[in-house]
């Protein structure tokens, strides 16, 4: 009973886990379920977060313009400059300058890279990369959905926002977002606009080299682009991104050693709509808000629009007024408008120096009388009315019709004139009577068929008191004037003028714009009076806009009363040109003689409007009328 204890009975002795063995681990669980609460608790919050608004500015796509060929910028409808394209658009060399630099492990991490941001630090502090701490979804997170201040609650957002939308969207559709987004400086955002503000051409076209640089841009735009001497800077970090890409393997050490700096576009200081474009797209802008579409859809509807003005053409006018109009700085006012009679489309336009400083358009104002340029219209009356060139009519100075006492430009007295000499040189006793006979109604009717606005300042063409009419005492505008002498070059038919060749939507798709004609008059009685308005240049008041080896030239001279402006309309088969000079009173409202003007060369009979004229379509020749050797 008391014999020897049994074994079997013998309590166990367990053995502990030594203290630095059993801490570690306890640690470790711990660490591992506070984690696993962590991750939970984030993935819940990403659930149940939803996904904003995209911010409004990112949805606003610039409205591009282009000259007649479709290719050439004119500019951009709008203030801000956004052309987003698809990735499949944007060349390959650039979309890896941006992955090499920016998240190398976009197309691995679900939206926040750890490891990434961890080397991102050290790159920077060693400083051999230009690497950022946040992924390109986070980038992309930060621009479309919050604001750019620096907190933690802003950084968490940011970090939750990117996740989740990786859960929603492919990798491709948020590196497209990504890159349409960015400012790159100078006005540009996206890649596109970027490529086109800095390259001159498409982002299609771009290489690694120009890749590079628009990385950089797009760390610190307006630090990079603001002037040329940080220029050696933005150098030395493009340097560094094209290190980069030879370490993703994009480029190879070879093709590296052999890549130079690329040439970047001038910068421009002076506002993008000096000169004559902003005169341009604000008379596209108008054209389509008369087409239906309203003011966003304009400024950022992503509409691309090919104007009607020939590039050529529109340097020409300039330099017409440049080289033989009036000097500025004495109140001189120029407009110039050029048709092409067979389309009704603005080929070139002058509304003034500056439409920045001077925006008010001198080509599509109507405040200048047009003088002798509307004796054009009782021709085609008289014509209509079977009154042929050679009509007589009293060329008598001064002379009176009914209650009207009319007189000749200095007060010269022509005797009995036919149509065509009075035409030529522009009697005004002769066109007065004319009026008189086949009556006012029948002179306005044919202006206003041609094209004349019924609302024109200054029309009166009851038959008792408007026998001035046809001495052009109201104000038509330059496009007017033009549109209306178009009609002859094109043999009666009158086409609506318009600035605007075609239209694509944001979609790609063709914006069909419906084009007015109408038959004005028969092609003889258009052809009879460019016999008599072609006499006026060949032997009349418009010797001066005579033009060597170009046939068919016709036009007709205006002046109203005391020279307060000056016209010269004229024609060839291919183009309708009209000049008007005018010049500001000093210190009243008004207009006030041309004839006080100096610069330029003026015409020694009709002044500045023949001179700027010839000027100009002679170099638009062969485009005005095939020369003759």
């Amino acid at each position: 009973m008391f014999g020897k204890p049994n074994k079997a009975n013998k309590p166990v002795r367990t053995r502990k886990l030594k203290w630095w063995i059993r801490v570690p681990i306890q640690v470790a669980l711990i660490c591992s379920l506070i984690a696993g609460i962590l991750v939970a608790t984030f993935a819940i919050i990403v659930a149940i977060t939803p996904i904003p608004p995209v911010a409004s500015s990112l949805h606003q796509k610039t409205s591009v313009v282009y000259y007649s060929d479709g290719v050439s910028e004119l500019g951009w409808l709008g203030e801000v400059n956004r052309r987003p394209v698809p990735l499949a658009n944007v060349s390959v060399p650039v979309q890896e300058a941006f992955i090499a630099a920016e998240d190398r492990d976009f197309y691995s991490h679900f939206g926040f890279s750890p490891w990434g941001t961890g080397r991102a630090l050290m790159n920077n502090l060693s400083g051999s990369a230009v690497q950022g701490g946040s992924t390109i979804t986070q980038q992309y997170v930060k621009n479309a959905f919050l604001s750019s201040e620096r907190t933690w609650e802003r950084k968490f957002k940011e970090v939750v926002l990117a996740v989740k939308l990786e859960t929603l969207n492919d990798k491709d559709t948020i590196f497209e977002d990504y890159l349409n987004a960015i400012y790159f400086g100078r006005g540009a955002y996206g890649v596109e606009a970027a490529a086109q503000t800095y390259f001159g051409v498409p982002v299609s076209e771009l290489d690694a080299a120009q890749g590079a640089v628009l990385v950089v841009l797009a760390n610190a735009p307006s630090f990079y682009s603001g002037s040329a001497d940080r220029l050696p800077l933005l150098k030395e970090k493009w340097g560094i991104v094209l290190d980069s890409m030879v370490g993703e393997g994009f480029l190879s050490a070879s093709e590296r050693a052999g890549i130079v700096f690329p040439e970047l576009r001038e910068r421009v200081d002076r506002d993008r709509l000096g000169g004559q474009t902003g005169y341009l797209l604000d008379m596209v802008r108008a054209e389509l808000r008369g087409l239906g579409f309203s003011r966003d859809g304009i400024d950022s509807g992503g509409l691309r629009v090919v104007s009607t003005f020939d590039r050529r053409l529109q340097r020409a006018a300039v330099r017409a007024v440049g080289k033989v109009g009036p000097s500025s700085g004495q109140g001189a006012r120029v407009g110039l408008v050029s048709i092409d009679p067979a389309t009704g489309g603005v080929v070139a336009l002058y509304g003034g120096p500056d439409f920045v400083s001077s925006p008010i358009n001198n080509a599509t104002r109507r405040y200048a009388q047009a003088g002798s340029v509307f004796k054009t219209f009782a021709l085609v009356a008289a014509t209509e009315e079977r009154f042929g060139p050679d009509s007589l009519w009293p060329g008598d100075s001064p002379l009176t019709v009914g209650d009207y006492t009319v007189r000749n430009n200095d007060n010269t007295s022509y005797g009995v004139v036919s149509l065509r000499e009075a035409t030529a040189f522009s009697v005004n006793t002769a066109f007065v009577a004319l009026s008189e006979v086949v009556g006012v109604g029948a002179v306005a009717d044919a202006g206003f068929r041609m094209g004349l606005p019924r609302d024109t300042p200054g029309l009166n063409t009851s038959n008792s008191a408007g026998l001035s009419f046809v001495l052009g005492t109201a104000s038509p505008s330059v496009l007017d004037v033009a549109g209306v002498y178009a009609v002859l070059a094109d043999g009666g038919v009158r086409r609506s003028s318009t600035v605007i060749r075609g239209l694509v939507s944001p979609l790609g798709s063709e914006i069909l714009v419906s084009r007015r004609s109408s038959v004005a008059m028969s092609k003889y009685v258009a052809g009879s009076v460019t016999s008599m308005l072609a006499g006026s240049v060949q032997s009349g008041t418009a010797v001066g806009a005579q033009l060597s080896g170009v046939p068919g030239v016709a036009g007709k001279t205006g002046t109203s009363d005391g020279s307060r402006s000056m016209w010269f309309a004229g024609y060839t088969p291919g183009l309708s040109t009209a000049v008007m000079v005018s010049r500001d009173a000093v210190g009243v409202s008004g207009l006030m003689s041309v004839e006080g003007l100096s610069g330029g060369s003026p015409d020694a009979v009709a002044g500045y409007p023949i001179s700027i004229w010839s000027e100009f379509m002679f170099a638009a020749a062969p485009r005005a009328a095939p020369r003759v050797e």
